[in-house]
């Protein structure tokens, strides 16, 4: 991608970058695992302990790109294919970017100014409300192969996460005396 080849999973990526001499996909893990560990995602088990019962397992796994201006970029994601979540909602409405334009273009014409902003993480704002558990992989550090982590936060991947994100949002944005229209 880009010129620059693009790993599978976790181990590829160290792999590539020992044979290329630098630390870009390493980098771009360490990225990705931060966010995820400073908004609390997972709960972590004592090594040896079992998920509850009533949990379900769902697989990790890394995504990794390289964006245009070829920074490299890994995502974790679940694999929420594998577990059971009829009980829980997963519909989330998307603006469309004409509608975005439109709107831009009537406030244009009514003197408005437009601002706009991106919330990075914004799925690691809401809690989840389905009872998930996974294994970590190496992206969490080689100490931490295996452990079960259980899920607390939106993860891409998991069928719900747009919609606790958008009733997250919606709820913030109410709170501080906005309004959709």
């Amino acid at each position: 991608m880009f010129g620059l080849e693009v790993p599978h999973n976790v181990r590829e990526a160290l792999e590539l970058d020992r044979r290329k001499g630098n630390h870009r996909w390493a980098e771009a893990i360490h990225k990705g695992m931060q966010g995820l560990q400073d908004y609390q995602t997972f709960s972590f088990l004592n090594p040896g302990e079992a998920a509850p019962a009533s949990y379900q397992f769902a697989p990790l796994r890394m995504i990794f790109t390289v964006k245009q201006d070829l920074r490299c970029k890994a995502r974790l994601v679940i694999g929420s294919h594998v577990i059971d979540s009829s009980e829980h909602l997963g519909y989330s409405s998307v603006d469309k970017m004409t509608s975005a334009r439109l709107l831009n273009l009537i406030a244009k014409a009514q003197g408005l100014e437009c601002l706009a902003g991106d919330v990075g993480n914004s799925y690691l704002y809401a809690m989840t409300n389905e009872k998930i558990f996974t294994k970590c992989g190496l992206e969490f550090g080689p100490e931490m192969v295996n452990w079960i982590a259980i899920v607390q936060k939106g993860l891409y991947g998991l069928k719900f996460s747009g919609n606790q994100r958008h009733s997250y949002f919606a709820k913030t944005i109410s709170q501080i005396k906005y309004s959709p229209s």
